[in-house]
């Protein structure tokens, strides 16, 4: 068999990286990130945290500015954990803590978060703080009281829960007047009166046959019980009287006020109650029954929450007193409006925060460099996607025919098509600047819903399902090869795949067949697939058995990188040979999972994405030695570093999406850092004769003894040397099996050029 071999490179040289400017520049996004936790302190003014990230933010001007407080964690000031910051104000002082789970406290002093001594396991969600400063953890069958660091002592319960009757709400005050509310979440609620002092004494307060299960209750200071339901279609608001606690009543704010909606409500330290409504911010002193004042200050100009969606799990407020109050409301997919409420302006301000991060999933980009993403909802598997012309810099939400989008695909033109939440799909015409609709392979209204449109080079996938409360559950799965004008329906061999988790990738090999891998979950038939009919059926691809891929590429020798897990759990990137042979890439990439994308010749662009400290990379020789470039990426300090995805286009337009960070774009070509070292620079030439391959000197000039020639594989294995003097730089291929090689011309101990050959 005759063996063909192709000289990809003939005169790189030992690299160095030069001296330039950053590589990367992050668009400094105007989104307006969500809000984790907000608090006022008398003494250190106002705070907020922004949602699963690092950020705290504070001012001490009265809401005029706000800064970015550092978090002392030892060795640089920003948490080791990407959970939001929730803050508490205790006895006046601010603290703050990363996440639930073996997290550290901090207490605010002198603008720095100071890490106080061990560990607490509570997240603030199951914290209960009095009136006097005591602490109390609580779950939904019990309340314990804590040790000094708010962890909970087991063998000292004050509360347990009885009868399938759970812990519903808290009301804690002073040793002797607290009170839990517990449901059986149908038709009862039974309210109990608690001391915290030690025994602790229970007793029953009392009990209520509600005609629902009420969503929020609470008791006050002065031991009236309030209802509130801004969830159901009646928005009522009634309280149960402490002189007849069997007997549920309208409140005065519906029938006096007439307040319609009510929004939330917010419990001071002071015991004093907040409610705030369509007619405005109403306050109770805590003692005195059903009887409400209106806070006209704070009522004016009230910035409502855009709906009452939001209200469950977005709405963050502090309000410690009728003249400093702090409001967010996030729209639970990344983005939230701040307002703060202060004695020097007497007016509601919005806060505009120094952060111009994001936090975006599944960016990709049109032939007109427009951009298309969308953030993560927390709470519900919906995707509206957004649109930016300016590198990720603003972002619109894309409108067609009054519909938000669910999906967005990019086909080989580089056209962008979309799934319209009508169900109908849609394709971009840059030229006319609109969106056309195009025929879809199921009927708009008709029994299956279009979920994804995937993008695999020439080819686009279209993934769809039976509606919700169909009786039979089918998965469906279309392709096309015009770009989305024409659809073809192929096997299916996804599960549930309205879940945003079950993202995969298709591309086509070498042979022309089709390899099907999970992008960010897992699909049932757990693996790696393969199609060899285009589609019309998939079994497991036997050459990557027991392997959990994040991505893929082919080698032009045929043999595939691949990144991610090695059953049982051997992590890194691999590569893997047309039998099956599993080899680590490079010790490099022991553990360390990269993606990789392929130039010209034997350069590499990729990034590393397993340890929470992803780095970009770029290399000359296929990947096997890297150089890391993270220059520009901010901040440089942070701990935790998640590269999402990125968009290779070439050398000098490269697109990197950080998780609650944003969008980076290079600056420069990322291989014009590698600059010559003359006193080391060698230039040979490479000729080809048959099976022959001969190195000579391009100044003509003899080999010496001590010029050695080294063929490595790609794993770096040295697979033969040569004395280039007794062989007068000649080398037999038929020594070489299939596949890629280097050789590297070496002069005592210096290694002077890199020459990339295939053999095939």
């Amino acid at each position: 068999m005759i063996k063909f071999f192709a000289i990809l490179a003939l005169e790189i040289i030992l690299l160095q990286v030069g001296t330039t400017q950053d590589t990367w520049r992050r668009s400094e996004s105007s989104s307006q990130l969500e809000i984790g936790d907000v608090a006022i302190s008398s003494e250190y003014g106002y705070f907020v945290s922004l949602k699963n990230n690092h950020h705290i933010f504070h001012s001490k001007d009265s809401g005029s500015t706000w800064q970015q407080v550092g978090i002392n964690n030892g060795k640089n000031k920003f948490y080791l954990t990407l959970d939001r910051s929730y803050l508490n104000v205790i006895d006046n002082k601010v603290y703050s803590v990363s996440c639930a789970g073996a997290s550290k406290r901090y207490l605010y002093n002198n603008d720095i978060f100071d890490p106080l001594d061990k560990y607490t396991n509570s997240p603030k969600e199951n914290l209960i703080v009095n009136q006097e400063g005591k602490i109390f953890y609580k779950t939904e069958s019990y309340i314990n009281r804590t040790d000094s660091y708010w962890n909970p002592n087991y063998e000292k319960f004050i509360f347990k829960y009885e009868n399938d009757y759970w812990i519903k709400s808290t009301s804690f005050y002073t040793d002797e007047n607290n009170y839990v509310i517990t449901s059986n979440f149908i038709d009862s609620l039974i309210t109990y009166k608690v001391t915290t002092d030690e025994p602790a004494k229970v007793s029953i307060y009392s009990k209520l046959k509600v005609p629902r299960s009420i969503p929020i209750s609470f008791v006050s200071k002065g031991g009236t019980i309030y209802f509130m339901d801004n969830f159901s279609g009646s928005h009522i608001f009634n309280y149960v009287s402490k002189s007849e606690l069997n007997k549920i009543k309208i409140s005065s704010l519906q029938i006096e006020h007439l307040a319609r909606l009510i929004y939330f409500y917010f419990v001071n330290s002071q015991a004093e109650i907040f409610i705030v409504t369509d007619k405005g911010v109403f306050m109770n002193n805590g003692i005195d029954e059903d009887q409400w004042i209106k806070c006209h200050q704070l009522s004016d100009r009230l910035p409502l929450p855009p709906g009452l969606k939001v209200l469950g799990f977005d709405t963050k407020s502090f309000i410690k007193d009728s003249m400093n109050a702090l409001i967010s409301y996030g729209d639970n997919c990344g983005q939230s409006e701040y307002y703060c409420f202060t004695p020097k302006f007497k007016k509601w301000k919005s806060i505009q925060l120094d952060a111009h991060i994001d936090n975006l999933l599944n960016v990709v980009k049109n032939k007109n460099n427009r951009l298309y993403a969308f953030r993560p909802c927390e709470n519900f598997f919906g995707r509206n996607y957004l649109q930016s012309d300016n590198e990720g810099k603003d972002w619109e939400t894309i409108i067609i025919n009054e519909e938000y989008v669910s999906s967005i695909g990019i086909n080989k033109n580089g056209e962008a098509l979309a799934i319209a939440t009508n169900n109908r799909l849609y394709l971009y015409n840059s030229t006319l600047d609109n969106w056309d609709e195009i025929q879809s392979p199921v009927e708009p209204q008709g029994n299956i819903d279009l979920l994804h449109i995937y993008s695999s080079e020439n080819e686009l996938f279209l993934s769809g399902k039976t509606k919700i409360g169909s009786p039979v559950e089918k998965n469906y799965l279309y392709h096309s090869t015009n770009g989305g004008i024409n659809w073809v329906e192929i096997k299916s061999f996804i599960q549930r795949s309205s879940h945003p988790l079950n993202d995969f990738v298709i591309f086509e090999d070498h042979n022309g067949h089709w390899i099907a891998y999970p992008e960010q979950g897992a699909f049932t038939p757990i693996g790696i697939l393969v199609s060899m009919d285009r589609g019309m059926s998939w079994e497991l691809d036997k050459r990557f058995k027991e392997f959990y891929a994040s991505s893929i590429v082919q080698l032009l020798d045929d043999n595939f990188i691949l990144n991610g897990v090695l059953k049982p759990n051997k992590r890194g990137t691999f590569i893997i040979d047309s039998l099956g042979n599993y080899n680590i890439y490079s010790q490099y990439y022991e553990n360390n999972p990269a993606r990789f994308f392929l130039d010209n010749d034997n350069r590499v662009f990729g990034y590393t994405n397993y340890s929470y400290t992803d780095v970009p990379f770029f290399s000359t020789d296929l990947g096997l030695n890297v150089i890391h470039d993270d220059s520009g990426l901010k901040p440089t300090d942070k701990e935790i570093r998640i590269i999402r995805s990125a968009d290779y286009e070439r050398s000098d337009k490269i697109i990197l999406n950080l998780a609650y960070d944003g969008i980076y774009t290079t600056t420069h070509d990322i291989f014009n850092k590698i600059t010559d070292d003359s006193n080391t620079k060698e230039l040979y030439s490479v000729f080809q004769n048959n099976e022959i391959i001969i190195i000579k000197k391009k100044d003509q000039s003899d080999w010496h003894s001590e010029e050695k020639l080294r063929v490595y594989n790609l794993l770096g294995q040295t697979i033969l040397t040569k004395n280039l003097e007794n062989s007068d730089g000649s080398i037999n291929t038929r020594q070489l099996t299939q596949g890629f090689y280097f050789l590297q011309v070496n002069k005592g101990n210096n290694s002077s050029q890199l020459i990339r050959i295939v053999i095939r």
